[in-house]
């Protein structure tokens, strides 16, 4: 018991002692810069093209608009829209 009193005496000692002698130092300027983000593709964005047919395979898709359909990876005309009727969906988003 003894001894645990004269650690926990000896302890207040010590921390009195360097608390009132040593000062904080003033606080730094820290320069800020603004660290863009860095946009890392996804290897699964190829596949928002294409889209699965009737036999369930990939194809790409073709948006059907009042202006003509197209392909939408390159909007290459897709000139097929009044004979090949089953190769599209006839609005845009599944």
């Amino acid at each position: 018991m003894q001894r645990l009193l004269m650690s926990a005496f000896v302890l207040m000692i010590v921390a009195t002692v360097t608390r009132a002698d040593d000062p904080l130092p003033p606080p730094r300027v820290v320069e800020s810069f603004i660290v863009q983000p860095i946009y890392r593709r996804s290897a699964y964005e190829v596949y928002q093209n294409y889209g699965v047919d009737r036999s369930g395979f990939f194809k790409p898709l073709v948006v059907y608009s009042p202006y003509g359909s197209y392909y939408r990876y390159n909007g290459a005309p897709f000139p097929w829209t009044t004979t090949h009727q089953r190769e599209f969906m006839p609005y845009v988003v599944d």
